[in-house]
C-alpha cells in the first residue's frame, strides 16, 4: 500500500509565503512610472492561496486544486515581474525565486497523482483463503 501524499509543510508554506512576501515589497522600489497593479495582484491572490492550503484539510482533490491554483498565480506573478522593464536585476532574481516556488509546488502535486495512482492498483478486499 503507497504512503499517502504528505501535505507541504508549514515550513514550506513559510518559505513559499516570505518569498511572495519579498516580491511584493520589492515593488516600492520599482519607479514611480511602473505600472506594480497586475504584479501586486498576482502576488497577493498567490498569498492567499497559500493560506487556504495550510487550512486545507488536505482531501485530494481540494488539495490538489489549491497546489493548481497556487501553481498558476506564481506563473502569473513571474509572467508580471518579467514584463517590467528597466529593473531587471530585481525581476530576474524575483523570478528565479518563483521559478522555484512552482517548481516545488509542482512536484509535490505529481508525488501526490503517483500516490493517488498507486492506490487505485490496491486490493479493495482481502483474497479468499
Amino acid at each position: 500500500m503507497a504512503t499517502p501524499p504528505r501535505a507541504p509543510t508549514a515550513d514550506h508554506l513559510g518559505v513559499y509565503r516570505d518569498v511572495l512576501e519579498r516580491v511584493l515589497f520589492s515593488l516600492r522600489k520599482l519607479p514611480p512610472r511602473i505600472d506594480r497593479g497586475p504584479l501586486q495582484r498576482a502576488v497577493e491572490a498567490a498569498l492567499a492561496t497559500v493560506t487556504r492550503l495550510s487550512q486545507s484539510e488536505a482531501t485530494l482533490d481540494d488539495h490538489r486544486a489549491l497546489l493548481d491554483e497556487l501553481a498558476a498565480r506564481v506563473v502569473e506573478a513571474r509572467a508580471a515581474l518579467s514584463s517590467i522593464e528597466g529593473n531587471r536585476d530585481a525581476a530576474t532574481g524575483g523570478a528565479r525565486s518563483l521559478r522555484q516556488i512552482e517548481a516545488s509546488v509542482r512536484g509535490y502535486k505529481e508525488r501526490t497523482v503517483d500516490v493517488i495512482v498507486a492506490d487505485q492498483h490496491r486490493p479493495l478486499r482481502r483474497p479468499a483463503p
